[in-house]
């Protein structure tokens, strides 16, 4: 029993000691007060039980949506691996087709100054240009994750 069901009982009791009654306006008042209080306190027991039951239902799903998040990247990680060993990417789209170029060939942006190379590379999955320098360009055989979306790029 709940406090607020205690204390309802509680005042059900004194006026039941207090022999109010119906006849009387002050006893119509106390009784309909009585009565109203016992209603919301009943609701709000049965609200109560409803949202524990829903709390167990969430608590349900967020374990099964963790495990289908985990079963996922458990699946990505194994493709991405599979794919790093064949050199090749999902499904096959456009793979091996990753582009490197120099787009600053022309006079305009000469990089002959600052002896940095630079170069443009064009996702084949998303079509993104990414511009790296020299540097950061992955050796042969190498890839790197596109960061528009995420898939491997690997330098033939």
């Amino acid at each position: 029993m709940s406090i607020s069901a205690e204390k309802l009982n509680y005042l059900k009791g004194i006026t039941d000691g207090m022999n109010l009654s119906e006849a009387t306006s002050e006893g119509k008042l106390f009784l309909g007060i009585i009565d109203v209080l016992s209603a919301l306190s009943s609701e709000k027991e049965q609200l109560e039980s409803r949202v524990d039951k829903l709390g167990d239902y969430l608590d349900d799903l967020d374990r099964s949506f963790s495990e289908l998040c985990d079963m996922i990247d458990d699946e990505s990680a194994d493709q991405t691996e599979a794919e790093a060993d064949s050199g090749k990417e999902d499904d096959g789209h456009k793979a091996g087709k990753t582009q490197y170029k120099n787009p600053y060939e022309d006079d305009e942006f000469d990089d002959s100054e600052d002896g940095v190379s630079y170069y443009s590379v064009v996702c084949p999955y998303c079509e993104s240009y990414v511009t790296l320098t020299g540097d950061l360009l992955p050796e042969k055989g190498e890839g790197f994750e596109c960061p528009a979306c995420g898939k491997l790029l690997f330098r033939k």
